[in-house]
């Protein structure tokens, strides 16, 4: 059986092969109709590659056709499969000026045609698992070669390859599992066939009177054909067995694309909140962003402030040096004065006394003397009021100069504070902005997962709707294993009818052969 099934070609009848001719014959008529109108509408509109393709499969198709009507239907069959599989594999390659995913279901269409012929003309597993092997190679290489460096997200482009992949594999697994249990049945329908023609031949010896074919070799034959429709009954059994599973796994398919369309909406409704969100977000922060920015503008100018108050400070600590560097002066001035002050006191002294040993004629230089020592007591109060003053203001200088040593330090520390407020609200802007982009990113993939989330979705409807295709198919299978059933039985059936009958001819046999003896003894008895 196995082996039928690798080389059905060779193994078909006569008539099943001049029906594949004939067919072949008509598909041939067709193409070579076709082509040269296809030829002269690319090459008129420019397009040179679909025009060289055509030409070339144009003259591989005649030379199929002159085999054919040769009467080698092995060889055209192969030549015909063979350059509609080459012509569809170069016209999958090209993508036009705009190539879009939703193109592989294109060349799923291209290789499932070419698989199709190959099932229809010349069946082999070697042959379709070659044509498989390269429409897959020839889906990833469209892909990664084409689709990719057009600028399509890498995420669409498997997204959507393996959705294709998925539909060419089973579309792949019905043709080929429908060609091959269809071929293994009809091989085993046709043996059983041709030793049912033996059997009936031999009964038609029988039929004919010959009764030389004895009746325990016609049970025998009937007894096989028996069997045999028992093990067609069996075969049948088997296919419907698996025909129900497939059912079974294509329904099984069609509720898990059910549930993944239900996802793929909930995920559509959950990347709608998702964008809401992230869009009230990224509007936060970019007020964030603005409110930081007015901070550290409103900053910068204290800063502006700080230092000036600090240069300001240092003119004033510059002065207040300048003044102690005066007080000294004031003060040795002040010593002087206070030195003159009792130089003047010792004076006035000194002319009292010569005044009052003059008497009378020294009266008016001792009124003088009087007035110099007042103007020197007077002086000499003086400059100990303005050396105590000074002291006091030298006490208050230095209290000033310690206080803007101080304020000094606190304008530093305050500067600081500012920079290290400037520098955290510098990162806070680089942050936001950091998250800004983020965000702007996750919009772009959340757009970008919702558009896969589409192709998705129109990718599980295109499944489903394989996959009702795929039970209709299913179902008329099954009627035809209904009807092949029925017709086993009714085979059956006319087996006990014939084996009735050569029982029946068994009876009258062994009567003939009795009557033959009694009519032998009597005669001899009237001889």
């Amino acid at each position: 059986m196995k082996a039928a099934t690798f080389n059905n070609t060779s193994s078909i009848s006569e008539q099943e092969r001049a029906r594949k001719a004939g067919l072949l014959r008509r598909v041939l008529v067709l193409i070579l109709v076709v082509l040269p109108i296809a030829f002269i509408s690319d090459f008129l509109t420019g397009d040179l590659v679909n025009s060289a393709f055509e030409a070339s499969v144009f003259v591989a198709m005649a030379v199929a056709f002159f085999i054919l009507q040769r009467g080698n239907y092995v060889l055209a069959s192969r030549i015909t499969i063979l350059a509609a599989g080459i012509l569809l594999l170069l016209m999958s390659m090209v993508t036009g000026d705009n190539p879009v995913t939703s193109q592989l279901f294109r060349n799923i269409a291209y290789y499932t045609l070419v698989l199709a012929l190959a099932v229809l003309f010349n069946f082999t597993l070697l042959t379709a698992y070659i044509i498989v092997g390269t429409g897959t190679l020839g889906l990833i290489a469209f892909s990664f070669g084409l689709l990719l460096p057009a600028g399509i997200a890498l995420g669409a482009i498997l997204n959507q390859l393996v959705v294709s992949l998925v539909i060419y594999g089973l579309l792949s697994y019905f043709l080929i599992m429908g060609a091959s249990i269809s071929n293994q049945f009809y091989t085993e329908l046709e043996r059983e066939r041709n030793k049912l023609s033996a059997k009936m031949d031999k009964l038609n010896l029988v039929a004919l009177g010959n009764l030389s074919v004895r009746m325990d070799e016609i049970r025998s034959l009937v007894a096989d054909a028996g069997a045999a429709i028992a093990k067609i009954e069996g075969q049948i059994h088997n296919l419907e067995k698996n025909t129900n599973e497939s059912t079974m796994a294509a329904e099984l398919i069609a509720d898990r694309i059910t549930g993944l369309n239900q996802s793929i909406e909930n995920e559509s409704a959950a990347q709608i909140e998702s964008s809401a969100s992230i869009n009230e977000m990224v509007a936060s922060i970019r007020n964030v962003a603005e409110s930081a920015a007015r901070r550290r503008t409103a900053l910068e100018k204290l800063t502006g402030t700080t230092d000036s108050g600090m240069q300001r400070l240092d003119s004033l600590l510059g002065y207040i040096s300048k003044i102690e560097g005066s007080i000294g002066s004031i003060q040795q001035m002040v010593a002087v004065i206070n030195s003159i002050a009792s130089s003047t006191n010792l004076l006035s002294m000194n002319a009292a006394i010569e005044a009052a040993h003059a008497g009378d004629a020294g009266r008016g230089f001792a009124v003088v003397a009087d007035e110099i020592r007042n103007l020197a007591d007077t002086t000499g109060k003086n400059a100990k009021e303005i050396g105590r003053q000074l002291k006091e203001v030298i006490q208050i200088i230095k209290t000033a100069a310690e206080e803007s040593d101080t304020t000094r330090a606190a304008f530093q520390e305050i500067r600081r504070e500012i920079d290290s407020v400037i520098d955290a609200f510098n990162e806070i802007s680089t942050a936001t902005e950091e998250l800004a982009e983020g965000g702007r990113q996750i919009l772009e993939a959340l757009r970008t997962l919702s558009e896969m989330s589409g192709e998705l979705k129109s990718s599980g409807a295109e499944i489903a709707a394989a996959q009702k295709n795929v039970e209709t198919l299913q179902n008329k299978t099954r009627s035809v294993l209904v009807g092949l059933r029925q017709d086993a039985q009714l085979i059956k059936k006319n087996d006990e009818a014939i084996l009735v009958s050569v029982n029946e001819v068994a009876r009258l046999s062994e009567e003939s052969k009795a009557n033959a003896l009694a009519l032998h003894e009597a005669s001899r008895e009237l001889q």
